[in-house]
């Protein structure tokens, strides 16, 4: 949730009566957007003021914002945004702690949810904040074979610095999260890549996948 750095709002509830972008119409953020308002209490059934909702995909809201036309809007993307960050450069921004939503979200919708930092440095100017985090995930058929799976997960690790030319985001790509993909399966294929390289991780143990 990004506000002005002089915005008096500190948490997501204060934004009651506020104008705020929720992302695109039907995008993953203005999924996110609306379950975080619902849990401050400025849901669409909410018995206050709750938001002025704009509906706004991320540069747009970006530019709302830094015009004056919104007080707040919420991304859901991978760190940095290139939107935020180009916005950090120009207007000084912050951005909300989120952290007390989380135990709510996950037992509401499941544990897709997890408390996770912003760190400082992610943004210009920006001071290192908690949000909250959602797995990206690569989906494939539970039929792909396995040796192609396993191909496919080791290219992935092996062109991180390829792809972070692309985006930063690959460079956090990791084994040990990366094995987490409750409540999808992780194919055996994937498994099989993580066990041969599980003996430089000796803390961690690959989870069990499923043909199902």
């Amino acid at each position: 949730m990004v506000v002005h750095r002089d915005a008096p709002h500190e948490e997501v509830a204060d934004l009651e009566g506020t104008t705020v972008s929720v992302g695109a119409p039907g995008s993953g953020t203005e999924m996110m957007a609306e379950r975080l308002l619902g849990s401050a209490g400025l849901g669409e059934d909410a018995d206050g003021p709750g938001v002025d909702r704009r509906r706004l995909a991320i540069e747009d809201s970006a530019g709302a914002l830094a015009a004056g036309e919104i007080d707040a809007f919420v991304w859901s993307g991978g760190l940095p945004t290139r939107a935020v960050a180009e916005l950090a450069g120009q207007t000084p921004i912050r951005l909300l702690d989120l952290s007390q939503h989380v135990p709510e979200l996950v037992e509401g919708y499941g544990e897709y949810f997890s408390e996770l930092p912003v760190p400082a440095r992610t943004y210009p100017g920006v001071p290192a904040v908690r949000t909250i985090g959602v797995p990206s995930m690569l989906v494939v058929s539970a039929h792909m074979p396995d040796e192609d799976a396993r191909d496919l997960t080791r290219v992935l690790f092996e062109s991180r610095a390829d792809m972070s030319l692309i985006h930063p985001v690959a460079l956090h790509l990791d084994s040990r999260s990366a094995i987490a993909t409750r409540p999808v399966p992780l194919h055996p294929g994937a498994a099989g890549y993580y066990r041969s390289i599980k003996y430089a991780h000796d803390s961690w143990t690959v989870p069990a996948s499923s043909e199902n």
